[in-house]
């Protein structure tokens, strides 16, 4: 039966589509950075059976699918340690999207998504963590992270975190933080070309006047403002920011709230 399947398909025109064509449909069917916190039907697992889908139509595609590194890098707490290892090995040099910490049946554990993810800070494009290994996450927050776009930290286990310089000051392609339970030192730097910002706990200097002038004028396009000071309670919680790449079409209407 399957030998019959497998001779069908390759006699179909989509089976001899070029690979660049492939690898494109592939990228345009579900995007690597579509998945949302804890919808199955966009979980990690979803996107690898879709890839794992799309390579059963023929060599060609199969192939394809195989050897395109853009289409591979998740790495989550939602499929087994060896799916994230194979993820890991077909990414090559692209972007990560490291997640831990949100899946109800996570096959992975989170040390074992960090122990692979962590020695490859640099290629981090989204971070979306809840985390216990609270110290470790904190200390790489504090590096700089030339390729990270969307930061989403739930620091709630870490008990009376040290305030931190968010990436050194260093995060040129940062569009979206949302923190809770970290405390961030004023840096007119790091803040600045951002679409959103979410920061609870922080401290009586962050919270000055002055530097959340600063920040809505070094952010003309921010959609979302929500700073929260030590001993407050805070708004309720928006989701995690989106992981998917922003569009010239988005309205760029704000929400603000201190």
């Amino acid at each position: 039966m399957l030998a019959t399947i497998s001779q069908w398909n390759a006699a179909q025109p989509i089976s001899r589509l070029p690979s660049e064509i492939v690898s494109h449909i592939a990228a345009l069917g579900i995007s690597i950075t579509d998945y949302h916190k804890g919808l199955e039907d966009i979980s990690p697992i979803s996107y690898m059976k879709y890839l794992a889908s799309l390579a059963m139509i023929s060599g060609i595609w199969r192939n394809t699918i195989i050897g395109t590194p853009s289409l591979w890098g998740p790495l989550s707490t939602d499929p087994p340690l060896h799916i994230n290892r194979m993820s890991l090995e077909r990414s090559g040099t692209c972007p990560l999207i490291v997640e831990t910490g949100y899946w109800e049946k996570s096959l992975s554990t989170d040390s074992e998504v960090l122990e692979l993810a962590l020695p490859l800070w640099n290629r981090w494009s989204h971070a979306i963590l809840e985390s216990r290994s609270g110290g470790e996450v904190l200390e790489r927050l504090s590096s700089a992270s030339p390729s990270i776009k969307v930061v989403y930290v739930d620091a709630g286990w870490v008990r009376n975190p040290a305030a931190i310089k968010l990436f050194g000051g260093c995060a040129p392609r940062l569009q979206e933080i949302s923190f809770a339970g970290v405390q961030v030192m004023w840096d007119p730097e790091t803040f600045r070309g951002l679409r959103k910002l979410v920061l609870g706990n922080v401290s009586e200097d962050f919270m000055l006047p002055d530097n959340v002038l600063a920040i809505l004028a070094a952010n003309p396009l921010l959609e979302l403002l929500d700073i929260v000071g030590e001993g407050y309670e805070p708004l309720p919680s928006p989701p995690p920011p989106s992981t998917r790449a922003p569009t010239e079409t988005q309205d760029n209407s704000t929400q603000r709230a201190m």
